[in-house]
């Protein structure tokens, strides 16, 4: 099976959500397309783009962009909500490793869009609509502070401590030292892909190749996040 990150696979979940950052500042959720027609209208109507927010220069101009060609009627029943409270209600469950890191769940698609730079999934699953669902947020570090940034955006965030942890399996091939992982069954699995660092430019196999130099290292980043290791021990073979 191929992995991939979301963010090179599958379009950000579309929630159709105004959020409200000020009386006349606001941004958007909402499906590709619609978020390039909507940012090209405000910046017709002089709004400003802050890095977070379109400031409108007046309250007429912010009800011309709501009243946006054809689809103002579907505007109508989009939410509008507090930037600030953008997650209030929403639910996500944050499995803690230790090391500060873990996974999360959630069926929330505004979740979803706020961490999608997070997101790693099966090809097969980026085909399907509402792939976030079955799909998990690898949280690589400080995990704590991740579940409280939710927290003050209003988000229902509930944590489990991770008991056990499928092995991942070791084995050398030739020169080199295969780890083979499951992400597919073990969403830990996924942070042995993280530690790479460098740029994804295909999907991954679930293998991280390496040498018996580096074993060492390997060795003890699973130790610390207590993922354990089964097959061949490289620091034992010729």
């Amino acid at each position: 099976m191929m992995y991939v990150p979301a963010n090179q696979s599958v379009l950000r979940p579309a929630s159709n959500v105004f959020f409200i950052h000020s009386p006349l500042s606001i941004s958007w959720a909402c499906d590709r397309d619609l978020f390039e027609r909507l940012r090209l209208c405000a910046h017709g109507l002089d709004a400003t783009w802050t890095g977070e927010c379109w400031n409108f220069p007046s309250q007429e101009s912010l009800e011309q962009f709501f009243a946006f060609g054809e689809d103002a009627a579907e505007f109508r029943t989009w939410r509008r909500i507090s930037a600030y409270r953008k997650l209030a209600g929403e639910v996500i469950i944050v499995y803690v490793l230790p090391h500060q890191c873990g996974f999360a769940y959630t069926h929330s698609a505004l979740i979803a869009s706020h961490c999608y730079q997070d997101y790693w999934l099966p090809v097969t699953v980026s085909r399907k609509e509402g792939w976030w669902q079955s799909c998990p947020i690898v949280i690589e570090k400080t995990i704590y502070d991740f579940c409280e940034k939710l927290r003050a955006l209003g988000a229902d965030v509930t944590v489990i401590q991770v008991a056990s942890v499928m092995p991942v399996r070791v084995e050398i091939t030739g020169s080199s030292v295969h780890i083979v992982c499951s992400p597919d069954r073990e969403p830990a699995h996924y942070l042995l892909r993280q530690n790479r660092k460098h740029p994804v430019d295909k999907p991954w196999d679930g293998t991280i190749v390496t040498t018996p130099t580096k074993w060492d290292i390997w060795r003890k980043f699973l130790e610390v996040r207590r993922i354990p290791w089964e097959g061949v021990n490289p620091a034992s073979t010729p």
